[in-house]
């Protein structure tokens, strides 16, 4: 958890310096990877809290969970819906605003940020062609707000070792359940039927 949260803040420093060299199309690559690498911190997290209620995961569908794009989007959406202390509203919708275009698009935006590809008029055109505007501003907002979520509960070791045997608060519990309500709001406008819902989330809580 130390080495994801240290990599991403590095990651965070790296594309702030592209930016500032003109370079947005890899700079969102990064920011891109640093929110991913949280969501690493994160599942490590909620293994962890398992581990510490006598409750282990099952490590295969851990490691599988740990590789997995979908699963990091998972842990991203939960963890960018909670706002944070000392977070102004306009932050944290612009952090909202970087997670709707990872959930709308998936890996597509870090593909297009690295290969020549075709643009909606079917003409080639390289990352540097395009106008990350919009887009960089809210995916960095998404990444520090992801990174300041992770270091709430310390930077060091020993204090995310404290923080993971602590009993999660009311709070979380009631913010963890409206990520759950909105998510399933989604799977239900998808076409996705009770029966199907119901086993995923028997298959996830294991």
């Amino acid at each position: 958890m130390g080495a994801c949260l240290a990599n991403s803040q590095e990651l965070l420093e790296e594309a702030a310096l592209l930016v500032e060299a003109g370079h947005t199309a890899r700079a969102f690559f990064l920011y891109y990877t640093a929110s991913e690498e949280l969501a690493k911190f994160f599942i490590f997290e909620a293994a962890g809290k398992r581990v510490a209620l006598g409750d282990p995961p099952n490590w295969r569908r851990f490691w599988q969970r740990f590789r997995s794009h979908d699963s990091k989007l998972a842990h991203i959406e939960v963890r960018a819906r909670i706002p944070l202390r000392d977070e102004k509203p306009e932050d944290h919708e612009l952090a909202l605003t970087g997670l709707d275009l990872l959930s709308s698009y998936g890996a597509l935006p870090r593909n297009t940020t690295l290969y020549v590809d075709l643009d909606p008029n079917h003409l080639f055109r390289k990352p540097s062609d395009i106008d990350w505007t919009f887009a960089l501003p809210s995916i960095e907002a998404l990444a520090r707000h992801l990174l300041h979520s992770a270091k709430q509960g310390g930077d060091s070791p020993d204090a995310i070792a404290r923080a993971i045997q602590q009993e999660p608060s009311e709070t979380s519990k009631k913010h963890a359940l409206r990520t759950l309500e909105h998510a399933v709001v989604r799977l239900k406008a998808s076409g996705i039927e009770k029966d199907e819902l119901l086993k995923r989330l028997d298959k996830f809580l294991r």
